[in-house]
């Protein structure tokens, strides 16, 4: 599409995550004073969100470059390509280990008290992130000659499979801004993950780049992690009530 913008090369992509990290810092700044948060404690906060989105990067390479060297052993080569499930669940390790040795010993907070923005922060941020995969012309939908389709240079009409998912979690970071400012609801992180479970495993079945890594059992890995997802996500449900961070107690209310 336009991967080149401003005649910089593979400059969109680059941009749209900027744009989304920022928007994701800006939510989780906007939540913390809203809670009340002195200032040295949101900037702990802060610079273990950075530290986290950097670790996040590194797994979501990893995980491509799994997927490549799945799908094609023979012809395999290490790339800086990314895949989303691998930032998210290298993030969501590196977010809860960084929070606990650090910002849980210097600021007496705990992590059940702020965890249900994350769904949020990520939402708004992966959004961005698939404007960019569109403009860079990764991630396309199947060839389709439908009104929806939009013609990719060298590649002809295909189904925006990026913009369908932007669109998608824009309308669920609006759901879960009106959730989280609000209302009480704390059950953020289970709505984000059931929901984008549900919807990245029908989208995959439309989309049509090699970037996906090869099939297993039929599926593509992404919708494997779809099913474990699922498989994990109703017994969680009471581990994570009985102990990390729901309900919060009335006196922990800001």
């Amino acid at each position: 599409m336009y991967p080149d913008l401003f005649g910089i090369p593979d400059f969109s992509y680059t941009l749209m995550i900027v744009i989304g990290v920022i928007a994701c810092l800006i939510c989780l700044v906007v939540f913390l004073k809203k809670r009340g948060y002195k200032k040295n404690t949101i900037i702990d906060i802060l610079a273990c969100t950075l530290f986290t989105i950097a670790i996040g990067v590194v797994g979501a390479i990893i995980f491509q470059n799994v997927y490549d060297l799945i799908s094609d052993p023979a012809n395999y080569h290490f790339s800086f390509k990314m895949t989303f499930y691998g930032g998210l669940i290298f993030g969501i390790v590196a977010f809860i280990l960084l929070f606990n040795f650090y910002v849980k010993k210097h600021n007496n907070i705990r992590i059940r008290e702020i965890a249900y923005i994350a769904p949020l922060c990520i939402t708004s941020a992966h959004a961005f992130g698939r404007i960019g995969c569109l403009l860079a012309g990764c991630c396309y939908g199947a060839e389709s000659h439908s009104w929806v389709a939009i013609d990719f240079p060298g590649l002809g009409e295909r189904l925006p499979t990026q913009l369908f998912e932007a669109i998608f979690l824009f309308v669920l970071s609006g759901v879960l801004i009106y959730l989280i400012f609000k209302t009480k609801f704390k059950w953020t992180l289970h709505l984000y993950l059931a929901s984008y479970s549900i919807f990245r495993f029908i989208i995959e079945f439309f989309r049509d780049d090699a970037a996906r890594g090869g099939t297993l059992f039929g599926l593509y890995p992404s919708q494997v992690i779809c099913i474990v997802v699922w498989i994990v996500f109703v017994p969680s449900l009471w581990a994570l009530k009985k102990f990390v961070f729901y309900p919060i107690p009335e006196d922990e209310q800001k």
